[in-house]
């Protein structure tokens, strides 16, 4: 390593603001997949093979962090004159490994994203296969990426040592599989991204949704960004000053898995803000049956508002139920017969004639504690039915 030159600035580290950053979106990925992880568990009680693989991606990453952190304790963020030989060499033998716990992070997450499309969008076989061969693809780079992360040079060891005898590949070599393998991940980052979009066309669901749901997947095209701008940090890589020109790339590299890992999650997330609307139905059907109500004529409009809501949502249901048995040439009386009784929801809390009455004479007085209890229960069994789907 060349250390006659003095570099500018002195001996100044940007390590600390490396580890803010990075600990940061890591942090939001790690609560966003236990966040996903309770929704699959507790409320729809279904795990699938995409919940494991984002776990897996989320533990990758978080093995990066620590290799992060220990590189910047090694002198990562500082130039390479202020350091010796041990950290240097340190340093780049840190970099093999968290080249490697990125690549297999980002993998597991696109794997995730790539199997949630075929659980939830696709209905036709035709898409189904080419999210396996994008899948494919995506196994394929990231496996040669990290099969070819050590054996650049012979014995490894002359990569984080260069005063041993060997051989290393020239530095063009080294840049071309670096820019295909690049190349492949931003392609494949903007097209998981975009692809629900053309998913979601065909679904029976209100257009909100599905903008919700888009808004939520594009967050690929941050990972795509990141992934652009890790490919343009390779041009300030300078070997001589190792462990300071190879900080930026180590931070898009990070972010870029982050981000994947964030876009995974985030989808899955609907159910719990559904769940957090149907306590809110309750409380406020719950409110309107009160004598001494606090919110006054306010209440059987809202529980109005909430019958119609949920009769249209019970609707859909059954619409889906419906076209699912035609496809399957099924009897779709059976499944008829599980759907929760979805007709008159909150119609004996409030209806359209006693709604002007309340206005007069207060709010209406529910006639029995049982038709209320099961009212909920209906309401609960429509919307948990669409969110199970």
């Amino acid at each position: 390593m060349e250390r006659q030159v003095i570099p500018p600035g002195g001996d100044n580290s940007t390590g600390p603001e490396l580890e803010a950053v990075i600990g940061l979106f890591m942090s939001i990925a790690f609560i966003l997949v236990n966040l996903r992880l309770y929704v699959r568990a507790r409320i729809l009680k279904k795990l699938w093979w995409d919940d494991f693989f984002l776990l897996l991606g989320m533990l990758f990453s978080i093995t990066n962090f620590g290799i992060i952190v220990t590189r910047v304790n090694s002198g990562l963020g500082r130039h390479a004159y202020y350091l010796s030989p041990e950290q240097i060499s340190l340093d780049l033998k840190l970099e093999l490994m968290a080249t490697l716990a990125s690549v297999i992070s980002n993998m597991f997450s696109k794997i995730s994203i790539c199997l949630l499309l075929i659980r939830i969008f696709t209905t036709k076989k035709a898409w189904k296969r080419a999210l396996y061969v994008i899948m494919a693809l995506i196994v394929a780079t990231k496996v040669s990426s990290a099969t070819l992360t050590f054996p650049r040079c012979k014995p490894a060891a002359k990569y984080w040592n260069p005063n041993i005898n060997g051989t290393c590949w020239p530095q063009e070599t080294q840049l071309a599989i670096f820019y295909y393998q690049s190349g492949v991940s931003i392609f494949t980052d903007f097209l998981l991204a975009f692809l629900p979009s053309f998913f979601l066309k065909d679904l029976q669901i209100s257009l909100r949704t599905k903008l919700s749901i888009c808004a939520l997947m594009s967050c690929g095209v941050f990972t795509g960004v990141c992934g652009i701008n890790r490919a343009l940090s390779i041009q300030n890589y300078d070997p001589s000053d190792v462990t300071y020109s190879s900080k930026n790339l180590g931070l898009w590299m990070s972010l870029e898995i982050n981000f994947a890992i964030i876009a995974a999650a985030s989808p899955a997330l609907r159910p719990l803000w559904a769940k957090k609307r149907i306590n809110q139905n309750q409380e406020a059907i719950g409110q309107a049956n009160l004598p001494n109500n606090k919110k006054g004529l306010k209440s059987p409009y809202v529980a109005l508002y909430r019958q119609r809501e949920a009769d249209l949502l019970c609707s859909r249901l059954e619409t889906r139920i419906t076209a699912q048995g035609d496809r399957d040439n099924g009897d779709v009386g059976s499944e008829a017969t599980s759907l929760p009784n979805c007709n008159g929801i909150m119609t004996s809390d409030v209806s359209m004639e006693n709604l002007g009455e309340s206005e007069g004479k207060g709010i209406p007085k529910h006639s029995g504690q049982s038709d209320r209890e099961k009212s909920l229960d209906d309401h609960d069994g429509c919307m948990m039915a669409l969110i199970d789907e």
